[in-house]
């Protein structure tokens, strides 16, 4: 098989269309249509070509995942799932993930430590209850009771603290009621 021709997508886009035998083939961004050549007159394989579109694939993957987890802090398990909505294979949403981990964009522990401060200040809750929550976010049980013993978080001072805003609208000064 033989690159018949390249076009760009746009004026100002970064993607090329490939032409193999005169049929349209696929997308490609430029980054990768540098890195392997692919000009005019080359020969391809089919086995190239399947390794090409993996090879974007996963790189749209990364993009969107970080696209996603720019907005506010998330874990791996929301990319993960954000992806597989999106259309991505599970091998390449897995994947796309374990880079963007990697590379520091996600952070479960960082993610749990935050999770756990918010639920202090704004909704104090207990300490198995956030990490359940914790938990069916896709954080491990370990992470999860890792950054709960970083916080020094006491469950009798959140319900005394919860018991006085609850009843903090009533007078109790009157112990016989």
């Amino acid at each position: 098989m033989k690159i018949s021709s390249v076009e760009k997508r746009h004026k100002r886009s970064n993607v090329r269309m490939i032409y193999i035998n005169d049929e349209y083939s696929f997308d490609i961004s430029d980054e990768l249509f540098m890195k392997y050549n692919l000009y005019e007159k080359t020969e391809i394989t089919e086995a190239e070509i399947t390794e090409i579109k993996n090879r974007q694939m996963l790189a749209d993957a990364k993009k969107e995942g970080l696209r996603f987890a720019a907005s506010r802090i998330r874990t791996e398990k929301e990319v993960f799932k954000k992806l597989i909505s999106k259309g991505y294979e599970e091998h390449t949403a897995q994947e796309a993930a374990d880079e963007l981990r990697s590379l520091g964009y996600l952070d479960d522990r960082e993610y749990a430590r935050k999770y756990i401060l918010d639920k202090i200040k704004l909704n104090p809750k207990s300490k198995e209850l956030i990490k359940k929550e914790l938990v069916s976010k896709g954080i491990s049980r370990d992470t999860a009771q890792n950054a709960l013993s970083e916080c020094r978080l006491d469950d009798l001072s959140i319900a005394e603290t919860l018991v006085a805003k609850k009843f903090s609208k009533f007078n109790c000064s009157d112990l016989n009621v």
